[in-house]
């Protein structure tokens, strides 16, 4: 490693200097005092609004497609997704308390980390363009803004400009990850093109990648609060902690590998007390929209579908062992002379290449979704790969040179290498861009006409569907639905189980049409969607067996190639007066195992009893119904419960109670006409969290501005 050296901010005069002149010696503590800056801070400054012009245009180049397109070609990925979630923010506001149309319902907080999806809805909201437009505007923005964050942190910690613009031009055109892992390589079509652009566009890890874009800001906060030794700093980093925090979780636990790597390669222990204090501070300001009960929720579901991210004493076993060897590695490279800013690189490296590549390599899982952390992994490659050429550069020629002779050979050979291999990358990194950025017109795709075909003809009306359809569908409409995205975010864990029965029907021999339908029916659909031959649906293989329907369920229509079969139910509202007998009482041993579905679906459909009544309003977090009670009923919702459910029966508070299935039901404890009202509220945690949440916020805005008029002063 090339040793890079520092010199200390706001020290005008040397020792020298001060032996030479002792007049001046009287004046030195005064010129500390208001000589913060070097005297060249604004030309340095102006100088890294250039590099930052200059990468931000490049980066736009690339790109410029994405700023004038609704919908491209991928339509494999998760755009849909993104944009039914900010559609439905545009429609709701940021905090709608209950997201409706996935899984039979979500807590909204619980369906994915709001940040994002609010920047996107606010956005389409101002500028009048479409949710989807808007949202590929907000994803250009994030893919052209990464490297000038990563320009400015490098720049800092090298005290370098060019170092961080050449960290910043490799993060921009090279692929790192590509060149480590062969299966990388392969899935992006070749060495040389953008997997930063190809994550965006094909898989939609778009969410990681805005929070990636603010890491290195907290990093460079931290840095600046280390040698001014002042706390605004710190609570703007702060800040952005808990921005990062509320946009994506595998970017939240890159910052907190950034964080550590940072606390080893500069930080003193006193400084470390500060570095904890910003990571605690953004955690309880971003608790009160992802409380412990919620987070607890999604690691559970993670756990529970991906055996490979459950924790084992190995897990705690190695991270107890890297808790001791970490800072032996610290002190070894410090006694080694390793420079500070490669100190923090190369473990950054260790943290997020680790985490990658023993995944890859391997197979080896330390974090849950490991290979989401392959972005995070190139930001510390491009820094040390722009040290090591700042620094093999300089050594080069290392004395000032006053003519082309002097320049040397070795650098002229090296500067032409250096822009021929800038300008195909560039070139390289255009066609890519022009391949992967293509629009279509959405209204001519089967997800698409499906959507609005059951928007106009079976308006609230649950829907089960499969494939690309389910992602897409709630980005054009309004629709129930009991699968959707995404198994993190599940409440009712029972829907995957199902969903994973439908589509493969394994072992389900003569019963696999029966077990089919007391699953729909069970869980409320009241259509079921399975792509035709001619559907435009990417994932049509979720369904094994799709003409199992056929003959048994009436067909209502093949719109766009996607074919609507309707499912017979007693009634389309998903509420039910049951018996306390005919609640489900035992959890299905795994998707084949209906019988305990049986005595309450006969109960559903029983045409003798009193028919429900629901009025739908246009606030997600409220379901009203209308219904004639008879003694020793219970009223049974086909949502899942949650402790943020409230009931009423004619205006007095009744319990919320679950069956086994994860139901919600409620005992009215009355018969005749009623009113009965759900209403999703703050349960209590999350109460105590918004309290502690908004506490911590008004407590650092007071902080921030105390230390700026001190600043000021």
């Amino acid at each position: 490693m090339i040793r890079t050296t520092r010199r200390e901010v706001g020290s005008p005069l040397s020792e020298s200097a001060l032996a030479l002149d002792p007049s001046r010696v009287k004046h030195s503590a005064t010129d500390l005092a208001v000589s913060r800056r070097p005297r060249n801070a604004r030309p340095r400054v102006l100088s890294g609004l250039f590099f930052s012009a200059v990468l931000l245009a490049l980066n736009i180049w690339i790109c410029w497609r994405l700023f004038s397109i609704d919908y491209t070609i991928h339509m494999g990925s998760l755009d849909g997704v993104y944009i039914a979630i900010a559609r439905f923010i545009q429609a709701h506001g940021p905090q709608p308390g209950w997201y409706p149309y996935w899984r039979c319902g979500i807590p909204f907080e619980q369906v994915y980390q709001p940040i994002f999806h609010a920047i996107v809805a606010a956005f389409s909201s101002a500028s009048g363009f479409t949710t989807a437009r808007g949202y590929h505007w907000v994803v250009g923005a994030v893919y052209c803004l990464g490297p000038v964050s990563l320009f400015w942190l490098t720049a800092r910690l090298t005290s370098n400009l060019p170092t961080g613009f050449v960290a910043a031009l490799i993060y921009s055109l090279l692929s790192p990850s590509a060149l480590l892992v062969p299966a990388i390589a392969g899935d992006l079509g070749g060495l040389y093109w953008g997997r930063r652009l190809h994550v965006a566009l094909v898989y939609s890890d778009t969410p990681n990648l805005a929070a990636l874009t603010l890491l290195p800001l907290v990093i460079l906060l931290l840095d600046v609060a280390r040698r001014r030794s002042e706390y605004w700093p710190l609570i703007l980093a702060a800040f952005l902690t808990a921005a990062i925090l509320l946009t994506n979780v595998p970017a939240s636990i890159a910052l907190g590998m950034a964080m550590a790597a940072y606390a080893l390669a500069f930080a003193t222990p006193r400084f470390w007390w500060q570095i904890g204090a910003v990571g605690l501070a953004g955690g309880l300001m971003a608790v009160g929209w992802f409380p412990p009960s919620m987070i607890r929720a999604v690691s559970a579901n993670l756990s529970r579908y991906e055996p490979a991210n459950r924790f084992t004493a190995n897990h705690y076993a190695g991270f107890a062992a890297a808790a001791f060897l970490l800072p032996v590695l610290a002190i070894l490279a410090r006694k080694i002379n390793i420079a500070e800013p490669a100190r923090f690189a190369g473990f950054f490296l260790l943290f997020a290449g680790g985490v990658t590549l023993l995944n890859y390599w391997f197979d080896v899982t330390i974090l849950a979704q490991p290979r989401r952390f392959q972005i995070a992994m190139e930001i510390p490659i491009a820094i040390l790969l722009a040290i090591g050429g700042i620094g093999l550069w300089k050594r080069i020629q290392p004395v000032p040179v006053q003519s082309l002779k002097e320049f040397g050979w070795m650098r002229v050979a090296l500067l032409a290498g250096g822009v021929l291999f800038l300008g195909f990358e560039i070139q390289s990194l255009r066609f890519f861009a022009r391949k992967i950025i293509r629009p279509i017109d959405g209204t001519y795709l089967s997800e698409y006409r499906t959507a609005k075909w059951l928007e106009q003809n079976a308006p609230g009306q649950r829907v089960y569907a499969a494939g690309s359809t389910m992602f897409w569908m709630n980005a054009f409409a309004d629709i129930p639905q009991v699968t959707g995205c995404c198994e993190q975010s599940i409440a009712l864990p029972v829907t995957q189980m199902m969903r994973y029965t439908l589509g493969t029907d394994d072992e389900a021999g003569d019963r696999t049409f029966a077990v089919s339908l007391a699953w729909l029916q069970v869980l409320g659909a009241n259509y079921v969607v399975v792509p035709g031959p001619q559907s435009t649906d990417v994932y049509k293989w979720d369904w094994k067996h799709p003409a199992k329907f056929d003959g048994r369920l009436r067909e209502i229509t093949r719109e766009g190639g996607n074919i609507v079969y309707e499912v017979p139910q007693r009634s389309a509202v998903p509420a039910h007066l049951v018996l306390r007998n005919e609640l489900i009482s035992r959890y299905p041993i795994n998707g084949l195992d209906v019988e305990p579905l049986a005595r309450y679906n006969a109960a559903i459909q029983d045409a003798g009893r009193a028919a429900v009544f629901m009025e739908n309003g246009a606030d997600p977090r409220v379901y009203e119904f209308r219904v004639e009670l008879a003694a020793h009923q219970l009223f049974s919702v086909q949502i899942p419960f949650h402790a943020g459910w409230r009931a009423t029966v004619n205006g007095h508070a009744v319990p919320v109670a679950q069956d086994a299935l994860g139901f919600v039901v409620v005992e009215p404890g009355t018969i005749g006409p009623a009113r009965i009202r759900l209403t999703f509220a703050d349960w209590p945690e999350q109460s105590a969290c918004r309290a502690i949440s908004g506490l911590t916020i008004a407590g650092l805005l007071v902080g921030l501005v105390i230390a700026s008029v001190r600043r000021f002063r």
